[in-house]
């Protein structure tokens, strides 16, 4: 069974996913970065309280901000480029960067909850079992005394 990326993408698979992310990513060569540096930056994060799980995620916006700023340097420095950061080009970072670390870190939490929620799962079949089994030992101990009464006339 083949299973697609997304159900609303219907039979767009393989190939034409990558092609489209490689044409975003070519379109904003900066939201590559920032992903990559959202992923490296996001495992440092504090997983509770949540006070300073959220001050983590405004430093990794921070963080992330400043690397794709200086790799951009970087790259300019090596093509003998000016670089200029103005109020657009940091405006449009910091959205960006908002836009991917808020989305990964809901991918996370999503896959988070439904691991939690497949645990509960298994435990409430797994105590639904033990209620049978409890259920029907209860059953049991009502039969015998009944039939040992009947066997012995």
């Amino acid at each position: 069974m083949k299973r697609s990326f997304h159900p609303n993408l219907g039979t767009l698979q393989g190939p034409a996913i990558g092609l489209a992310l490689l044409f975003l990513l070519a379109a904003t060569p900066w939201l590559a970065l920032i992903w990559l540096a959202t992923w490296l930056l996001h495992r440092w994060l504090p997983e509770a309280p949540a006070a300073a799980r959220r001050a983590g995620l405004v430093l990794e916006v921070l963080g992330v901000v400043v690397l794709v700023f200086a790799a951009w340097f970087a790259l300019a420095a090596v093509l003998n480029q000016p670089f200029r950061i103005g109020p657009y080009l940091l405006q449009l970072v910091l959205l960006q960067t908002l836009c991917v670390v808020g989305a990964y870190e809901y991918l996370l939490r999503t896959r988070k909850a439904r691991r939690e929620s497949h645990a509960l799962q298994l435990s409430e079949r797994l105590l639904a079992r033990e209620v049978d089994a409890a259920h029907l030992q209860l059953l049991q101990a009502q039969v015998e005394p009944h039939f040992l009464w009947l066997c012995s006339r």
